[in-house]
């Protein structure tokens, strides 16, 4: 089911400052990406994703709380709280599962957490400042089959993240670089279902 794991990916983290110091900081600047990331009914980001020794790659998130559609190197995925639908355009295969429990949900699988990050479920501590970013790492306190640590890249002028690397347990680390970023953008229940019928001769996996 973890289709995604492929679009995410080992960068290694940078020294530690003061701990005490450091886990406060990270805190604040955690809560308050959060809770800028809920004000909004909907956002969508543009990005490039960058693999080590790699071309880079386009992509498109879309989110309304729980529900998204990505789309990254020609593929799409799609969810709507409940199923999955991941598209491959080059098989024109359409694969649908169903979503993990809230609780099995993390950000590699759930594209819809990934700027909306509880502090609550890391070990989080702030790293040395890098280009006028906040740097804040995160590692899971549930281990995670798909990922072991997350490195932000914060702008301190929006409390959003500029960069988004996720260090894969199994694959390369992948960067995200952030381009745009618009929220309440106008969305409907279909902007997060994929339409199997505009596609003549689709072959549909269906799991669930």
């Amino acid at each position: 089911m973890n289709r995604l794991n492929r679009l995410f990916t080992p960068l290694l983290a940078a020294l530690l400052c003061s701990p005490a110091a450091a886990d406060a900081q990270s805190e604040a600047l955690l809560q308050k990406m959060s809770q800028q990331i809920r004000s909004y009914n909907s956002y969508r980001i543009t990005f490039t994703a960058q693999v080590k020794g790699r071309d880079a790659e386009a992509g498109q998130l879309t989110v309304a709380r729980d529900r998204f559609a990505l789309k990254l190197g020609g593929k799409e995925f799609y969810g709507d709280g409940y199923n999955l639908w991941a598209y491959d355009p080059k098989r024109n295969e359409l694969v649908i599962d169903p979503l993990e429990s809230d609780r099995q949900r993390n950000l590699v699988t759930d594209p819809s957490q990934l700027l909306d990050i509880d502090p609550g479920r890391y070990r989080h501590r702030s790293l040395p400042a890098q280009g006028g970013l906040q740097v804040v790492e995160l590692t899971p306190l549930a281990k995670s089959p798909e990922y072991e640590r997350i490195t932000l890249r914060i702008d301190p002028a929006t409390s959003l993240p500029k960069q988004i690397t996720l260090h894969l347990v199994q694959s390369p680390a992948v960067t995200l670089v952030i381009g745009s970023f618009t929220p309440n953008v106008p969305l409907t229940a279909d902007s997060f279902r994929f339409r199997a019928a505009d596609h003549p001769g689709i072959e549909v996996i269906d799991f669930r």
